[in-house]
């Protein structure tokens, strides 16, 4: 979702070692680790996801996917493909991996991995590729134990898309779409009770927010006519984040929504009416990360969000923690947080406007008000389709 495509064209060659600092007394509380490359012209490393402890993360370099762990050890798993291949995610337990590779035959299609079984690719909706085209699914996240995938796939000829829900005993399933509109299901709780994605508006075919339980009925819980995407939900499924629209606003701003409390917009990190921000990660304790910027100019910055402190940029939270070793680096994304609140992935960006994963550990915020009571279907909106 990152969007900083005038990076593309650079070329130039610049060496990156991985980096650990930590701040203070306590090496635990704070620092920050950039992910090396495989190759120092490699010039797109991003970190996806993270384990529910922060001991795994997972990403995709030049479209290939790559598993990084806390011993600083960096594996590459798959072949490479910029089309197929930019997505990633990892199960609570950091075993099994979620991502688009090629099947062996040249389809790609949503698949997982874990080391006993490499990748086992999971199909898609529709038994062969678009005409034209070389894709069946793509595979975004992964329930807590690696049993449930969700996703997109391609239908109607390939021109249309559709979210699905995925297990080993029922295949992949469509969780539906608006008649001529699309869908996308963009993360799963990890106790596998709550999909949410986006569910485009039959008329002006804007994104909306949108939640799913695994029979497929589908809920645009910010209301019918509010564009915007929910990116990532909490561990039982009661908490939702992403960006929304408000209505008068020009652009989206961030927001966290349960049905205890209601939406909540979290705001963007500089007041400017060609700002946006969007939420895309949470953790158990509340903590929420993602990016804010200008869209027109696709400049993001990382940002975290606290109930203590509300939003602050990912470099102002490092420096107010004494760490040192992000310096020089223009941390544009942080695309996920575990469900700890321990660790932050993103993506950092350098003098060269190289692209490489970050990891950063921080203490666990003390503050926190509200718990996570789970979510009950029976207070959802009005609900608006099915599969």
């Amino acid at each position: 979702m990152m969007k900083i495509s005038m990076i593309y064209g650079i070329r130039c060659v610049f060496a990156v070692a991985s980096l650990v600092i930590a701040a203070g007394a306590n090496a635990q509380d704070a620092s920050f680790t950039i992910i090396p490359a495989a190759n120092t012209t490699s010039y797109s490393v991003w970190a996806r996801g993270v384990s529910a402890d922060g001991a795994v993360v997972v990403g995709v370099e030049e479209g290939t996917v790559f598993r990084w762990t806390e011993t600083g050890s960096t594996e590459y798993l798959s072949g490479s493909s910029w089309q197929n291949t930019f997505a990633a995610a990892v199960s609570a337990d950091g075993s099994t991996i979620i991502s688009t590779v090629d099947d062996g035959t040249g389809v790609f299609s949503a698949a997982l991995f874990t080391d006993a079984t490499g990748w086992i690719n999971i199909g898609g909706l529709q038994p062969d590729p678009p005409s034209g085209g070389d894709g069946l699914s793509t595979g975004y996240s992964i329930s807590g134990d690696g049993a449930v995938a969700v996703g997109l796939a391609w239908v109607g000829g390939g021109w249309d898309a559709e979210a699905f829900i995925w297990n080993e005993t029922d295949g992949m399933t469509g969780l539906g779409r608006p008649v001529e509109a699309n869908s996308r299901a963009n993360d799963i709780s990890a106790d596998g009770s709550v999909i949410v994605g986006w569910y485009e508006h039959e008329v002006n075919r804007c994104r909306r927010p949108a939640r799913w339980t695994p029979d497929g009925t589908v809920d645009l819980f910010l209301g019918t006519e509010i564009c915007g995407e929910a990116h990532s939900v909490s561990t039982d499924g009661s908490v939702i984040v992403g960006s929304a629209l408000v209505p008068g606003n020009d652009y989206p701003t961030a927001f966290r929504y349960t049905d205890q409390d209601g939406w909540l917009d979290l705001g963007k990190l500089i007041d400017h009416p060609f700002h946006s921000a969007l939420a895309t990660g949470i953790a158990e304790n509340g903590t929420i990360v993602g990016l804010s910027g200008d869209e027109a100019g696709q400049i993001w910055t990382g940002f975290v969000w606290t109930l203590e402190d509300g939003m602050k940029s990912m470099t102002d939270v490092l420096t107010d923690l004494g760490v040192t070793s992000h310096d020089g680096w223009w941390l544009g994304e942080a695309r996920d947080i575990s469900a700890d609140g321990t660790t932050i992935v993103g993506t950092a960006i350098d003098n060269n406007w190289y692209l490489r994963g970050f990891v950063a550990t921080i203490p666990v915020p003390e503050v926190f008000a509200d718990t996570f009571e789970s979510g009950d279907a029976s207070g959802w909106s009005a609900v608006v389709g099915g599969p």
